[in-house]
């Protein structure tokens, strides 16, 4: 047997092994088959017979032939602790990986490495027999917006904020605002780690505050741990948080809006839209579309950037405050000088 079909054969009867039960009734090949083509295996009913009946030579397994369809399963007492990772566990490390290194704690990742990296050789190993370890080449996550490169995060200051998460435990931290020329130093209730876009934020209240902010990471230049308990908004919900705007720099108010639009913004809102409660109808050769949604700067982004499809109708501040900022853009773009020979 050619020395790449023999390593196909032992990575399949490997996840095979791991699938089998301890006990009856058992799984049956018909089951098992089902199950190593969901992991990618190229496998038939057949070979899986042919499988298990080689394994069962080496390895205590059992057959419930007393009923059809025959279950298979580790004799009692003998079932093996298996090492190794499942290719859906690697693929999901992977991902992990990729996705949510930010987001994980630092003693977290720590424990997790050795296991990134055997995932990483077994998608390696399995990538020219099985489809399925490639999976990760296919997939991408992009966000609908002009692409930004992640701001420098300092990964003391990370780890710091990751720990004082977990202790649930106050922190001084040295933070400077845009625009600002020093830092200013903040005493801060951790709550949450929050990743928008490229950017990582600390949602948290400041001293005995209780209104909740968002802190960028790449803005803190020095933290320090304190042992003070952290204030805690009550109620404080983060799922809620984010449904209500925060994540968008919002107050936590609705807004009743009112846009009049073109056809092709209205037939991308008819896909996508605004909110679960928006309605859209014709108006003329536009329509008018009206949603309640939280009331944030991302809202305001949004309508700038479809400044040429869409008309603010309300509220009246907000369109008086969009008609400005136009204006104000507009003069950005004055003529350039005519250069002369």
């Amino acid at each position: 047997m050619p020395a790449e079909e023999n390593k196909n054969t032992l990575a399949r009867q490997w996840e095979m092994l791991k699938m089998l039960p301890s006990r009856r009734p058992g799984i049956t090949a018909r089951e098992l088959s089902e199950r190593l083509q969901s992991e990618g295996f190229n496998v038939s009913k057949r070979t899986v017979e042919r499988d298990l009946q080689s394994l069962s030579a080496t390895f205590p397994l059992s057959c419930n032939d007393q009923s059809t369809p025959f279950g298979w399963y580790f004799a009692p007492g003998c079932h093996l602790d298996l090492p190794g990772l499942t290719l859906s566990e690697a693929l999901t490390l992977k991902l992990v990986e990729q996705y949510l290194t930010p987001l994980l704690p630092g003693t977290m990742m720590a424990t997790l490495g050795a296991h990134f990296e055997q995932a990483a050789r077994k998608l390696d190993d399995m990538a020219d027999s099985n489809p399925a370890a490639r999976w990760t080449e296919k997939i991408r996550s992009v966000l609908p917006s002009q692409p930004l490169l992640s701001p420098t995060v300092d990964a003391d200051i990370l780890r710091g904020l990751q720990e004082a998460l977990l202790r649930e435990r106050q922190v001084e931290v040295h933070y400077r605002k845009p625009g600002a020329r020093e830092n200013a130093v903040y005493a801060l209730n951790p709550l949450a780690l929050l990743q928008r876009g490229p950017v990582t934020y600390l949602v948290a209240t400041a001293f005995t505050y209780s209104d909740v902010r968002l802190y960028a990471l790449h803005r803190m230049h020095a933290l320090t741990g304190l042992e003070s308990a952290a204030l805690r908004p009550e109620g404080f919900d983060l799922d809620a948080y984010i449904r209500q705007g925060g994540a968008n720099f919002g107050g936590g108010t609705e807004i009743e809006l009112r846009l009049r639009v073109d056809a092709k913004l209205a037939a991308f809102l008819a896909e996508a839209p605004l909110a679960e409660n928006m309605r859209l109808r014709p108006d003329g050769d536009r329509h008018l579309v009206e949603a309640t949604l939280p009331d944030t700067w991302q809202l305001r982004w949004w309508i700038l950037s479809q400044a040429e499809q869409a008309e603010v109708l309300e509220p009246p501040s907000l369109r008086e405050e969009i008609r400005l900022r136009l204006a104000s853009a507009l003069g950005n773009y004055a003529p350039l000088p005519t250069a002369t020979a």
